[in-house]
């Protein structure tokens, strides 16, 4: 992760290394909606009425979904 930027609930992710769509693929899979908005940047958008749990479960799936997205991307890279 390059950075965040937003203002409250509404974040943009900057991601290096990895494509923001195959981040969001890898979400989806673990149910979590997230927006591919550039090559590089994830729009996270959650409800008014999210909790901290939830945000909690929100942030694990994102976590797994940014290394899966990385290990792929080392895999298919040329050598």
């Amino acid at each position: 992760v390059r950075g965040v930027r937003g203002v409250g609930l509404l974040l943009g992710v900057a991601l290096e290394g990895v494509a923001a769509a195959d981040v969001a693929a890898s979400c989806r899979s673990e149910r979590l909606i997230v927006n591919a908005v550039g090559p590089d940047v994830i729009r996270l958008a959650p409800p008014l009425t999210l909790s901290a749990e939830e945000a909690d479960l929100a942030l694990g799936v994102l976590e797994r979904a940014i290394d899966h997205a990385a290990t792929h991307a080392r895999r298919t890279e040329p050598v």
